[in-house]
């Protein structure tokens, strides 16, 4: 058999392969697994508690997990662990992870229109308790939901009475699970995390400001994504165990690095109480901070049907609707700069491009220009999109074909061929 022969033959077997990659995945890569798409309850989790103070507290967690179950779920409940046995025998189920999967119930007979997670949170600020009730994705971690209660810390009657309390808490999250969840317009996905955590049994928990500031986010911010807080691990334990590749654990393009402080150690720990807040944004693409920070104090007050208030934080959810706007879905790419046959787009990584996506546009005339991702640029580039903001995550694009005709403004769609072209060509 000649040489030419030899590689028409290969030419054509890596022509196969290539684009049984990308229209055969089952082939390659077997049966695509079905989604986690059932509801979860997670045990009770405290912040900042003194374990020692209730006698009772492991068994009053206990009979609060049998009553959110029933609440939620009456008879149709089952431990995570034998859910998974059944659907998911594949599953390695170490003795931690049992430990873990035993404690968290699951609905036996949901269906993929009611999928959440929901979390009872137990922390304190100052004098009063908060039982926080938070729903969930059970493997993205996208905050669906949240409510507090706000209870004075009095001796032990907190802790007696710890199943009324998120009973009260459910009537209400039940209302805001069920109700529709308006789509998200942007790219923007929002995380709260702490430059320096405090955690004090007579000031309680830094973490619990952060959990009130996600409610409160929430509420401002109705259409964009909340990436919880905290619970990423049973959310990364679930994918693990069931062998899911997607939906993944969302990631947050804009983390919110919030320092609460307490400059007057000597007032007293009670409420109402004045933080002095700082605040800083990081881009999650490049882990930099972006040029902007907030320093206000924020005062935590309890109003009459037993909720912290936080005082609003204009600068901050302005701030926010900005960035917000940055990350358009509706909005394609567009060029902002020309650097020869490189242009620079205002869009990035967070609006969802990747190496080596092809994109195309056209001209006037109607004349297409193609062109693909070679590389990213952040905000030390200090280039101002078209449409009037800084761009703080960007793509550069190497135009191939038609480079003269690229003009600033002009905006990018994929480009629909694929790639690499299937073989035989159609």
């Amino acid at each position: 058999m000649s040489p030419d022969i030899h590689r028409k033959i290969f030419k054509q077997l890596f022509s196969f392969i290539g684009a049984c990659l990308i229209t055969c995945p089952t082939l390659l890569l077997g049966q695509e697994e079905k989604p986690f798409d059932t509801a979860l309850i997670l045990p009770l989790q405290t912040i900042g508690i003194n374990q020692e103070t209730p006698a009772a507290l492991s068994n009053n967690k206990k009979s609060l997990m049998k009553v959110l179950a029933d609440e939620w779920f009456g008879s149709n409940q089952i431990p995570l662990t034998a859910y998974l046995k059944k659907t998911k025998p594949q599953a390695v189920m170490t003795e931690r992870n049992k430990s873990i999967t035993d404690k968290i119930m699951v609905k036996s007979n949901a269906d993929n229109s009611n999928v959440f997670m929901i979390q009872p949170i137990w922390c304190s600020v100052m004098d009063h308790d908060l039982f926080f009730l938070i729903a969930s994705h059970p493997q993205t971690n996208i905050l669906f939901a949240s409510d507090h209660l706000a209870i004075k810390r009095q001796d032990s009657t907190a802790y007696a009475d710890l199943s009324a309390h998120y009973l009260r808490l459910s009537q209400n999250l039940k209302t805001k699970v069920a109700a529709p969840r308006p789509p998200s317009e942007s790219a923007l996905k929002i995380g709260l995390s702490l430059a320096m955590e405090t955690t004090r049994l007579d000031e309680g928990s830094s973490q619990c400001l952060n959990l009130l500031w996600e409610e409160q986010l929430l509420a401002a911010l109705p259409s964009t994504p909340i990436v919880r807080f905290l619970g990423s691990e049973v959310p990364s334990l679930i994918t693990a165990l069931s062998g899911d590749a997607q939906p993944k654990l969302a990631r947050a393009s804009r983390q919110l690095l919030m320092n609460w402080r307490d400059s007057a150690p000597n007032l007293p720990r009670t409420l109402p109480f004045k933080f002095p807040l700082s605040a800083k944004l990081v881009d999650t693409v490049f882990g930099k901070h972006l040029p902007w920070n907030l320093s206000e104090p924020i005062t935590v007050s309890v109003t009459a049907n037993g909720k912290l208030n936080l005082t609003s934080i204009k600068p901050l959810i302005d701030k926010l609707r900005a960035e917000r706007a940055s990350l358009l879905l509706a909005e394609k790419p567009q060029i902002a700069k020309i650097n020869r046959a490189w242009v620079y787009l205002d869009r990035g990584r967070a609006w969802g491009l990747q190496m080596n996506d092809r994109l195309v546009t056209l001209d006037s005339s109607g004349t297409p220009i193609k062109g693909h991702v070679v590389q990213f640029f952040g905000p030390e580039a200090n280039i101002v999109s078209p449409r009037g903001f800084p761009i703080m995550e960007g793509a550069i694009v190497y135009i191939r074909k038609n480079q003269k005709l690229t003009k600033i403004g002009q905006e990018f769609s994929f480009d629909e061929k694929t790639f690499p072209a299937p073989y035989p060509p159609k």
